[in-house]
């Protein structure tokens, strides 16, 4: 059995990848508390889309940082780093272990180096930005935010709609570059041990990413967004998250169901590729064969 006496361990993986059946077998050896890496998980209602841990399996081993927010607030990374520490401190004060775990790689690579913490971007500019990027699409809005600041569009794909988004938002609020708006540094008092579940073939994880999502249609997923709109629009980040976006556009009449299916599935399919790409280019990580080696 490994020791952790003073790292927490940290379990990443793409989506599809069996990181809660891994969590349940290795809550049979320790007593852990699972504490989550997701930026989707953390939203009330959002549960067959977001493939959350069922009920009867948060019941027998503690979870944490799920159903904490509702769809309509803002939930980020910097309020992740900040819940996450007093969580881990009440854990090892009841005996047990920590467990970090999930997929949200920009959360898990936030644990390790930290983050920068950022000006608040007045609502009117982040609306602007969102209705250009929809309209326009990612690529004008990176050609933007080169103009601005080439160095940190340098740093960034054009197709990483979120981070060109957020940093061309930025941009406009200040107008300065990202290197001249970063105030402090923000990071966890802990230390991690990064482990990867990593295992799949492509064409094994591509046809369980297409199957889990089969199922969760057939578990009433439709019904799901429908029932959120009904509480609240799907304008905000939480619901713009791959299969809820998908749905909307087909409940507004968009876009087929099928069409809706096989668009969240391919965009399921990116998801994973990305995850993967994140985790090769991870330093000091373990990878995780079958899960036995950590219990070893």
């Amino acid at each position: 059995m490994v020791l952790f006496m003073h790292l927490i361990p940290l379990i990443i993986g793409p989506t599809c990848s069996g990181k809660t059946d891994f969590i349940i077998r290795l809550a049979n050896h320790r007593s852990i508390e699972v504490i989550s890496v997701d930026s989707v998980n953390c939203y009330k209602h959002l549960d067959i889309g977001s493939a959350k841990p069922s009920l009867a399996i948060r019941k027998s081993i503690a979870h944490h940082l799920i159903d904490i927010v509702q769809p309509w607030e803002s939930y980020s990374v910097g309020n992740f780093l900040k819940d996450i520490d007093p969580i881990i401190k009440q854990i090892l004060d009841r005996g047990n272990l920590p467990v970090a775990v999930g997929g949200s790689m920009l959360y898990a690579h936030a644990l390790i180096h930290g983050i920068h913490e950022y000006p608040t971007i007045p609502g009117g500019i982040i609306n602007q930005v969102k209705g250009d990027l929809e309209r326009l699409g990612s690529h004008v809005i990176w050609d933007r935010l080169f103009i601005c600041d080439p160095e940190t569009a340098g740093k960034i794909h054009k197709n990483d709609k979120q981070r060109v988004e957020r940093f061309y938002s930025l941009c406009l609020s200040e107008n300065k570059t990202l290197k001249e708006i970063r105030t402090r540094r923000y990071q966890s008092s802990f230390q991690f041990k990064t482990y990867a579940l990593a295992n799949l073939s492509r064409e094994m994880l591509y046809k369980k990413i297409n199957d889990r999502f089969d199922k969760m249609i057939e578990h009433g997923l439709v019904e799901e967004v429908r029932n959120i709109v009904k509480i609240n629009d799907l304008e905000k980040k939480a619901l713009h998250s791959i299969g809820y976006l998908q749905i909307n556009q087909h409940l507004k009449g968009l876009i087929s169901l099928n069409q809706a299916i096989n668009e969240a599935k391919k965009e399921s399919r990116h998801l994973a590729k990305r995850q993967l790409t994140w985790i090769r280019g991870w330093n000091n990580i373990s990878f995780l064969k079958s899960g036995k080696e950590f219990l070893m």
